[in-house]
């Protein structure tokens, strides 16, 4: 495709005068440049398994000269994470993921309504690296905008406690993601020492795509992701690991950190996602999908008032409309086949019966759009010599990256 865009500039020049010409090669030039730098992201499949670049974000020289001080006196790199969370189902693989594969030396977690985990966090060696806050109860369940002012207050807490105990940087992330570092630590270790003038220090995202409608663990099981904002169900703006030796280190949302050191773009570098990625395993399977976004509704039902869009973003909204209907479909298909029972009359079940097949339909169908991988990605990419040995990610926005295997076997 590439090759043809230049033939075309010059056609176009032909048929027009000088000065447009002129204009017409010079965007034919810019265009050559830069479908030869992104040429595998134009596949009819947009399946991205493409040799990870250098560089990523490519950083302004403003923001390298203030920010990347390669001398840091070489401090030795300690990470605790913050996370809040409320009965996830997949805990110990979370756990067990970042204390191998990032070396976490202290998870601080603030546990809502989920007694069930003490068992587990008090066992070796959880005991001796989780410092859990247990909430009896979920305060506004379903609140999006109040769920993040605790975490908020978490993560304050978490900064003061990660300093006590000595740590040099601390992520802040959901029980749902798991950060994948491509190279190696090491080289995540790299960027964190290189730009050690950075209080905040951001990494991209991406959403996985499932094989399935009910996968066990999509830890274990999922290995492609949407690497498309324009695609994304939840948010776009990454997370960050704050330098905890940064003055007046707080969370400036519950993504990113800020610090007193100056403003906030000053004291900010975006990590390349060939050194590090956040992967994000949300509403993984149409269950979990149906009842949280159902939860969500009923909250703000029973409090009399709609969600803020800009809050939840489009996704959410339209996931809460769906899954209300849904739910309240299947409500009056029970209620039918009871009244049916007692009456003896069941003319009204048939039609409560397709009312909520046809609401699950459209409810799946919606799902699905956003949350399962295409049916053939697997076959195309494997019939086109593709498949990877390593994980291969594009620093760019396009389409689909495909991992050799899922992250957790």
């Amino acid at each position: 495709m590439a090759a043809t865009v230049p033939g075309l500039a010059v056609a176009w020049a032909q048929r027009w005068p000088v000065a447009s010409s002129f204009v017409a090669v010079f965007i034919a030039i810019g265009m050559a440049i830069f479908l030869a730098l992104t040429e595998d992201c134009w596949s009819p499949d947009r399946v991205m398994i493409v040799a990870p670049r250098r560089h990523g974000w490519w950083p302004s020289r403003r923001q390298e000269s203030s920010l990347a001080t390669v001398d840091v006196d070489m401090e030795v790199i300690r990470l605790g994470v913050a996370t809040t969370t409320k009965d996830p189902p997949h805990l110990l693989a979370w756990l067990n993921h970042y204390r191998t594969h990032l070396q976490v030396e202290r998870f601080y977690l603030r546990v809502e309504a989920a007694p069930g985990l003490r068992p587990l966090l008090h066992e070796s060696p959880w005991d001796a690296l989780v410092s859990a806050s247990f909430i009896s109860s979920s305060p506004d369940a379903g609140d999006v905008a109040k769920l993040g002012q605790r975490q908020l207050l978490h993560v304050r807490s978490a900064i003061v406690a990660a300093r006590a105990d000595g740590l040099s940087h601390l992520l802040h992330v959901d029980d749902d993601e798991l950060v994948y570092c491509p190279g190696g630590l090491g080289t995540l270790h790299a960027e964190l020492h290189s730009y050690g003038g950075a209080a905040s220090l951001r990494l991209r995202n991406a959403e996985m795509l499932m094989h399935s409608d009910e996968p066990h663990n999509p830890f274990e099981e999922g290995r492609a992701f949407v690497n498309s904002p324009r695609r994304f169900a939840a948010y776009v703006n990454g997370k960050a690991i704050g330098r905890l030796s940064a003055p007046g280190l707080a969370p400036a949302d519950v993504h990113h950190f800020t610090s007193s050191a100056g403003p906030r773009a000053a004291v900010q570098h975006r990590v390349p996602a060939h050194v590090a990625v956040v992967l994000h395993y949300e509403s993984c399977s149409f269950s979990s999908w149906r009842q949280k976004h159902a939860q969500m509704a009923a909250h703000y039902r029973a409090a009399g008032r709609a969600p803020d869009l800009a809050s939840i973003g489009r996704f959410k909204q339209q996931s809460m409309l769906l899954a209300t209907a849904l739910h309240d479909a299947e409500e009056a298909r029970a209620a039918a086949v009871s009244a049916a029972a007692a009456t003896g009359r069941s003319q009204a079940v048939a039609a409560a019966r397709e009312t909520a097949e046809l609401a699950e339909a459209e409810a799946h169908a919606f799902w699905a759009r956003y949350k399962r991988e295409p049916a053939d990605l697997l076959a195309r990419a494997s019939n086109a010599g593709r498949l990877p040995s390593a994980l291969q990610w594009w620093d760019g926005y396009c389409g689909i990256t495909l991992l050799p295997s899922p992250l957790i076997n």
